[in-house]
């Protein structure tokens, strides 16, 4: 069983965290980012930016959200353990979309591999596979959301993917739900209503969502032509702060000098033992970030997973 905790009251200034929304635009489509290749060919509307990672902000004015004692306090209770170490902060802009989600599990986090480093589809395929558990840190996740309009539930399954759905309508608020998001299976239903859907292939690779000036978002063309307009309260913001729970003082020591973690060698090595062993030899990757083959071969050998209905 995954436990949640809802937290109504997420942040105490959300004034404040709509202004740095709003302040850190333009917004890059999640499928153009760094460490998301394997994700292409997604064409929905979907704008990412990590505003901290592995503990430091990487977004000017962003660190704040970090030491957030509300949600630190729920990932203690979820948990069971004492030291809480705030990791992240992501923040999601949907535009009016068919989400096309199925009920999934966040990306993981293992010992010595830094997200800023180290690509997400990789990290994704290696939760999948079971082969690094020995390796894999327990975490806790707050998803908060600032959305209004139609549509954009939040749908979680904190007794397992057996068990019986939880959902959070919208209007949304300053709301938060405070789980294990790495183990604990969610989505987001469709945002907006189908007349504002786009059609595939709408939104090209090099778009960005611009802050426009009546308070509503502009995707904009590699070029800064405009491409489509929306206004206030129709695009779904939310955002995801993540934490380490850890064991104790020597646990958390050894975060800290990074013992005992993984290297790229490693993640290599495992991969290939475990797929020779099941008669599926692999190449060695030439980039085991970059070869596109090698990518390729491990989606194929080790799917996300079957959906949720």
């Amino acid at each position: 069983m995954t436990k949640a905790v809802r937290v109504p009251d997420a942040y105490e200034d959300p004034g404040w965290v709509w202004d740095l929304v709003r302040k850190h635009a333009p917004y890059s489509l999640m499928t153009s980012l760094a460490g998301y290749e394997g994700f292409q060919g997604l064409t929905s509307p979907w704008f990412r930016a990590h505003w901290a990672l592995d503990g430091h902000e990487v977004v000017d004015g962003t660190g704040a959200l970090l030491p957030n004692e509300r949600f630190v306090a729920a990932s203690r209770a979820i948990s069971g353990v004492e030291v809480v170490r705030p990791m992240s902060v992501l923040v999601n802009l949907m535009c009016p979309m068919a989400s096309g989600e199925v009920a999934h599990v966040d990306t993981a986090l293992f010992r010595g591999l830094r997200r800023g480093t180290f690509p997400t589809w990789l990290l994704v395929i290696m939760a999948a596979s079971g082969l690094f558990e020995a390796w894999r840190l327990s975490t806790s996740g707050a998803i908060t959301w600032f959305y209004d309009g139609p549509g954009g539930d939040y749908e979680y399954w904190p007794d397992g993917p057996d068990g019986p759905v939880e959902r959070e309508p919208s209007p949304f608020g300053n709301v938060a739900v405070v789980a294990d998001n790495d183990r604990m299976y969610h989505r987001v239903s469709d945002v907006g209503r189908p007349d504002e859907w786009l059609a595939d292939g709408a939104v090209p690779q090099d778009a960005q969502l611009c802050a426009a000036d009546d308070g509503g978002w502009l995707i904009v063309d590699g070029h800064g032509d405009a491409l489509h307009r929306y206004p206030p309260g129709t695009v779904r913001v939310s955002l995801l702060w993540k934490a380490i729970v850890s064991e104790g003082d020597l646990h958390d020591a050894s975060l800290d000098e990074q013992r005992d973690g993984l290297t790229v060698d490693q993640v290599v090595e495992v991969f290939v033992r475990d797929l020779d062993g099941r008669g599926l030899p692999i190449t060695r990757p030439r980039d085991a970030f970059l070869d596109r083959d090698w990518q390729q071969a491990l989606w194929e050998a080790y799917p996300l997973g079957a959906p949720i209905a």
